[in-house]
This record gives structure tokens, sequence and C-alpha cells, in this order.
């Protein structure tokens, strides 16, 4: 075997699809409970979705089409920034909170008006993935 190949045997193959079709459920759920609600906690879940599809494609890169990857790892890789935006607000109000943060209202307000605005984009770009159907496509496209 070259180095850095992996053995295209139908076990691992298919071990990878199913793999991938349930992190991709996985991320379709968090992707829909995120929109609805913005909060902290499912922020960070849908983060951490992310996270996990991305790694799998990469580790199984060479058992899907090449093309598909790469374009799913882009916007795996843009929807975890507009995630990013909102959860880094979050981070900075837990620490200023934790530090009895009570003399810092301003900031407070600043970092509510940013997180509203990066969730207002996060929701947006997240509804359209729901409109266009994406993580069917992806699914379909990985198969």
């Amino acid at each position: 075997m070259i180095s850095g190949e992996m053995s295209h045997s139908p076990g691992i193959r298919g071990h990878a699809r199913k793999h991938t079709a349930g992190l991709l459920k996985k991320l379709s759920e968090r992707a829909d409970t995120t929109a609805l609600h913005i909060r902290p906690d499912d922020v960070h879940d849908l983060r951490t979705a992310i996270r996990r599809l991305r790694q799998c494609l990469k580790t199984f890169q060479t058992l899907f089409p090449k093309k598909q990857v790469k374009k799913i790892r882009s916007q795996l890789k843009d929807l975890m920034y507009l995630a990013g935006e909102v959860r880094d607000r979050d981070v900075v109000v837990e620490i200023i909170s934790k530090a009895g943060g009570t003399d810092v209202p301003l900031l407070r307000s600043r970092l509510a008006q940013e997180r509203d605005q990066a969730g207002g984009e996060l929701r947006y770009s997240l509804d359209q993935y729901t409109k266009r159907n994406v993580f069917k496509r992806w699914q379909k496209a990985l198969e």
C-alpha cells in the first residue's frame, strides 16, 4: 500500500459511509435546534457536530468523491466560522460573569449586540441549508 492511502475494502467503505451518515444526521438535528434558539449550548453542540463531520471526511477522504468532499468541507468551514462568531461572544460573557464583571455594562451591551448580529447571520445560513436540503444533498453526494 502506498503511504497515506487507505485500503478500499468493502468493510471500511461501508463503515465510513455509515459513520458519515450518522454524523450528517446529527449535524442536521443540531442545525435545526440551533436555528430555532441560538442558545449557547446549542451553538456549542453545532460546532462539535461540524468538527466531527469535518474530521470524518478528512479521515475517510479517499473513500468518497474528491470534488464533493472538498466542497462539503469548505461549506462546513464557512458554517463553523459563523457559529464561532456566536460562540466567541458566549465565551467572553461567561468569563466576565465568572470574574464578577458587574462594572462592565457597556462591554456586555456591545457583546450582546454583536452576538445578536452573529446569531442572526447563523440562523439565516442554517435556514438556507434547510430550505435547500443541503444536508440531504451531501448525504446523496457521499453515497
